[in-house]
């Protein structure tokens, strides 16, 4: 295997383990707080709009 290859694979099991982890924080927090109000998801309007 060439170096470009390995850092290529490397990348990529280190996205995927970040991902993993993400997943479990995600559900992690959501098991905490299974009732969170839908305005904390949305975007908040500036003065601007």
């Amino acid at each position: 295997m060439t170096a470009p290859q390995r850092l290529e694979s490397d990348a990529g099991a280190l996205a995927r383990a970040m991902h993993d982890e993400y997943v479990r924080w995600a559900k992690y927090t959501e098991s905490l707080e299974p009732s969170v109000p839908q305005e904390s998801t949305r975007p908040r309007r500036t003065g601007s709009e």
